[in-house]
C-alpha cells in the first residue's frame, strides 16, 4: 500500500496544495467578517503575532506528523503513540462533519457565479435574493450537488494529476483576482477611510474578545485541527524543506487573507457609512484515511464521501428552508455541524496533538523530522514553548469561551 501512495511532485507542489486549503472559505468569507467586527487593524495586529506563532507551531507539527508516519491523521497518531489512537478518530471526525455543510456553503458562491456569469448583477444584489435562494426546498441542494462532484472528481483524479495540478492553476489565478478586486474597491468614493480602519489599529477596541476571535480565525486560516495538514504531510517528500515551506503557506494565507479584507471591508465602509480549494483538501483528507484503514481504492472511498455529504449535506441545505423548524440545542442542522467541529472537536484535536507532542513523544520528535535533511529550525525555542505550554492555555480558553458563546452565557 505504502508503495502506492500518492505523493506531491516537490515543495512547490505541496505549497500550492496547503496553501489552497488554507485559503478558502475561511479566509475569502469569514476573515473579512471578523476583522470588521473587531476593530479592523487591532485584529489584524493580533491575528498576524497568533499566525506567526501559535499558528506556526500547529501548522508545523501537523506537517512533520504527515510526513514522518507517512499516514493520513486516523493511522498517523497510533504511529507515534499507541495511546493516542483516538486523536486519529477524532481528527478523521472534522472533515466528515465539515464537508457537507462545506459542499453546501460552496454551492451557495457556485450559484452566484452562474449569476453573475450572466450578467444577472443587480438581482443578485437585492436584499431578499439570497434568503430567497437558500430558503428554496430545490435549487440550494441543486447546486450543493455540482460542487460536491465537481470536488470529488479532483480526489479521484489523485494527488498529483489531481489535487496539484488544480492548485498550481487556481492559486495565481486566486490571488490575481484578489488583488484586482481589492484595486478596484480602493477606487470607491471614501475608500480610504475603509482602508485606515482596516489596517490602522486602534488599541482602545482591543480585548479579550478580539484575541478569542483571531484564535478562533487560525483553525479555518490555516486547516488546523481538520486532518488536513496531516494528510499532505503525508504527501510530501524527505527532501523537501519543511520549514521554508511552512513560511510560504504563512505568507500566502495571510497575504491573501489581508486581501479578502482590503476587497470587503472598505467597500463595506463606504456603503455602511462606517472556494473550491478548501473542500478538495477536506475531501482528500476523508479519502486518504479510509484508504490507509480499510485498504480500498480511492475511486470507492471518494465514493463512501459522497454518500456522507448526501446524508449530512441535504439537512444542512434544508435547514434554512422548509426543515427550519427542525434544531438541535437550539441550532439549525448547519449551524450545529459547524458548532461541532469548530467549536468542539477541533480545540479538543489540537489540545490532545499538544499534549501528545510536547509531553508524550516530545517536541524533539518534530524539530528531528524537520530537520532532517540537516536544515535549520530557526523558530525551534518558541516551537517547543508553544506546544509545551502557551498553546494548550490557548486551545482551552477557546474551547470554553466558544461553547458559553454559542448557548448566549457569554457575547462575543
Amino acid at each position: 500500500m505504502s508503495k502506492k501512495r500518492g505523493s506531491f511532485s516537490g515543495g512547490l507542489g505541496f505549497v500550492f496544495a496547503a496553501a489552497g486549503s488554507a485559503v478558502g472559505l475561511g479566509n475569502l468569507w469569514r476573515f473579512p467578517y471578523y476583522a470588521a467586527k473587531y476593530g479592523g487593524g487591532t485584529f489584524i495586529f493580533i491575528y498576524i503575532i497568533l499566525a506567526l506563532t501559535f499558528g506556526f507551531s500547529l501548522l508545523t507539527a501537523e506537517i512533520a506528523i504527515g510526513r514522518k508516519t507517512k499516514l493520513s491523521p486516523i493511522l498517523a497518531y497510533k504511529k507515534l503513540c499507541s495511546k493516542f489512537s483516538f486523536l486519529g478518530y477524532l481528527a478523521t471526525l472534522v472533515p466528515i462533519i465539515i464537508i457537507p455543510y462545506y459542499c453546501v456553503i460552496g454551492g451557495w458562491v457556485t450559484k452566484y457565479m452562474c449569476v453573475y456569469a450572466q450578467g444577472l448583477v443587480a438581482p443578485a444584489a437585492q436584499d431578499n435574493f439570497f434568503s430567497d435562494f437558500i430558503s428554496d426546498p430545490l435549487s440550494p441542494i441543486v447546486f450543493f450537488l455540482i460542487f460536491m462532484l465537481l470536488s470529488a472528481v479532483v480526489i479521484m483524479l489523485g494527488v498529483n494529476k489531481g489535487i496539484e495540478r488544480l492548485s498550481k492553476f487556481l492559486m495565481p489565478v486566486l490571488l490575481v483576482l484578489t488583488v484586482g478586486i481589492s484595486i478596484y474597491t480602493l477606487t470607491l468614493p471614501n475608500a480610504m477611510e475603509g482602508v485606515s480602519y482596516y489596517l490602522i489599529p486602534d488599541f482602545s477596541k482591543l480585548s479579550i474578545w478580539t484575541f478569542a476571535a483571531a484564535l478562533g480565525q487560525l483553525f479555518f486560516s490555516m486547516s488546523i485541527a481538520m486532518g488536513i495538514m496531516v494528510t499532505y504531510g503525508s504527501y510530501t517528500k524527505n527532501e523537501v524543506n519543511l520549514t521554508k515551506s511552512v513560511n510560504q503557506i504563512e505568507i500566502f494565507d495571510t497575504a491573501v487573507a489581508l486581501l479578502a479584507g482590503l476587497m470587503v471591508v472598505p467597500a463595506v465602509y463606504v456603503f455602511s457609512g462606517e472556494e473550491g480549494l478548501g473542500a478538495i483538501s477536506v475531501m482528500e483528507a476523508i479519502v486518504s484515511s479510509l484508504m490507509d484503514k480499510f485498504k480500498l481504492t480511492r475511486i470507492k472511498s471518494c465514493l463512501i464521501v459522497i454518500g456522507i455529504c448526501l446524508i449530512m449535506g441535504i439537512p444542512s441545505s434544508l435547514g434554512n428552508g422548509i426543515w427550519s423548524n427542525v434544531k438541535i440545542l437550539g441550532m439549525d442542522f448547519l449551524t450545529f455541524f459547524d458548532f461541532l467541529s469548530n467549536s468542539i472537536i477541533m480545540p479538543i484535536v489540537a489540545l490532545c496533538t499538544c499534549i501528545l507532542i510536547g509531553w508524550v513523544i516530545k517536541p524533539k520528535t518534530i524539530a528531528d523530522e524537520v530537520t532532517r535533511n540537516g536544515e535549520r529550525f530557526s523558530r525551534r525555542a518558541l516551537f517547543d514553548v508553544m506546544i509545551k505550554y502557551i498553546a494548550p492555555i490557548c486551545l482551552v480558553f477557546i474551547l470554553i469561551s466558544y461553547t458559553l458563546a454559542q448557548f448566549g452565557i457569554i457575547s462575543l
